[in-house]
């Protein structure tokens, strides 16, 4: 219900409302989902017990994700053994996950661009950096206007885990 929350304020946030949702068989069908569904004046198609073909587009897009995040977790452990973590899996599919919802397809458009139905700048593109990779951070005295002693390092080491919800990707 967190996730249905979550899409649906990105969803509003395009100008769009969602009306139905095509779910799977399974938690889809419990009573506080229904319920909710209820709520917002929504409806939901249910796939047959089975019927991955009628969810093809997703599961597709899963598998790709997937296999994607799995590379990356690898990268991680090729180039930066004592790094690797595979609790790392989650920030790593989220990463996985932006880059395919965001990165234009063979028609030029990437699918939040069609989502949204409006041509988005690609320049956000230029910020993507390989999973894993280090990177530093700035002392957040220094980023809070304040001065530190001259020998002291001004950033700490640390790993590219994907861009934070909460925080400006700049």
């Amino acid at each position: 219900l967190l996730s249905k929350r979550r899409f649906e304020e990105d969803a509003a946030q395009c100008g769009i409302r969602i009306e139905t949702f095509h779910c799977d068989n399974g938690i889809f069908k419990s009573q506080e989902w229904t319920e909710r569904l209820r709520e917002a004046e929504q409806s939901q198609t249910l796939s047959g017990v089975g019927a991955h073909f009628q969810n093809a587009i997703a599961e597709r897009a899963i598998q790709t994700v997937t296999q994607s995040s799995r590379a990356m977790l690898l990268h991680v452990q090729l180039y930066w053994p004592d790094e690797f973590d595979a609790k790392l899996w989650p920030f790593a599919l989220d990463y996985a996950s932006w880059i395919f919802n965001h990165c234009p397809k063979k028609n030029g458009f990437a699918p939040i661009d069609i989502f949204c139905s409006m041509r988005l700048s690609c320049e956000y593109l230029r910020r993507v950096r390989v999973f894993g990779s280090p990177v530093y951070v700035l002392d957040p005295r220094l980023q809070d206007g304040k001065k530190i002693p001259k020998w002291e390092p001004r950033a700490r080491r640390g790993m590219l885990l994907g861009f934070s919800p909460n925080h400006s990707t700049t």
